[in-house]
């Protein structure tokens, strides 16, 4: 096997084994993903897309992405939500109700 196949394959094998935690991670929650969280909370606090946007430093597209669950937040954008929403990360996550 040559090293350059051999760099590909770990890293694809790698990528797949972190696709799979983080598939069955946000899979955890209960049957309600992040972006439905996030849509909730953001209605509840009277709040449209584009000021929750202004809030985390990035895009109302990027707001949109995620409760559309077409992609996930960071770290920092969760953990910035759940100080601004006043809920922890786990909620946030899914993991705790």
């Amino acid at each position: 096997m040559s090293y350059l196949f051999y760099c590909f394959y770990n890293d694809f094998i790698r990528g797949a084994l972190v696709y799979k935690v983080i598939n069955e991670l946000f899979s955890y929650n209960m049957g309600m993903k992040i972006g439905s969280i996030i849509r909730e909370l953001r209605k509840e606090s009277s709040m449209t897309q584009s000021q929750l946007a202004e809030k985390l430093f990035v895009s109302q597209d990027t707001i949109s992405l995620w409760e559309l669950d077409k992609s996930l937040p960071d770290v920092i954008a969760v953990i910035k939500m759940a100080k601004l929403f006043d809920v922890s990360t786990d909620y946030i996550l899914g993991v705790e109700k």
